[in-house]
């Protein structure tokens, strides 16, 4: 997310002059400026990378010695474990650790995906314009443009989201 975040960045501030349509539904509908529209993104990313911090943290703590329920009875220095194991600290609740975390920290995981796919998938919609060369004559209208690669990318996106529901 940071590599992503410091592109969209960069091609922000060497368009900060730069007028777009922005597009509702496929079709143009407003100008905007384009830094203004990537910031509007990056902003989606930002957040999602702020989460996967916090998670993180809330993950970087060992569970050994926590048992299945209450602990162990063992004199082990669960402090000394965490360490030599590579964790920040030590889970503070054995029944927590063994008991409730394993089963919430895969659904905070696909939250953290999903969350990033959907941020994804509306900058992928956003680089869509008509006529630039990421669009194709659909060969069924010839009248119409299908985004083509793009879309697919995003249907890759959507996918994801599938697959954690």
């Amino acid at each position: 997310l940071r590599r992503t975040t410091t592109a969209i960045l960069d091609v922000a501030a060497a368009n900060v002059a730069t007028a777009v349509p922005n597009y509702t539904n496929g079709v143009a509908s407003q100008p905007n400026n384009l830094a203004h529209e990537l910031l509007g993104h990056v902003a989606g990313l930002a957040r999602d990378a702020e989460q996967i911090r916090k998670a993180y943290v809330r993950l970087d703590r060992s569970p050994m010695g926590s048992t299945v329920l209450n602990g162990s009875s063992w004199p082990l220095n669960r402090d000394r474990m965490a360490i030599l194991l590579g964790f920040a600290t030590v889970a503070d609740n054995a029944y927590n650790a063994g008991q409730i975390a394993g089963v919430e920290i895969p659904v905070e995981v696909r939250t953290l995906a999903t969350s990033v796919a959907l941020h994804c998938g509306a900058y992928i919609q956003s680089l869509i314009r008509p006529g630039d060369g990421t669009t194709y004559i659909s060969s069924a209208m010839p009248q119409k443009l299908n985004p083509g690669l793009l879309v697919n990318v995003r249907a890759a996106a959507s996918r994801l989201l599938e697959a954690f529901t």
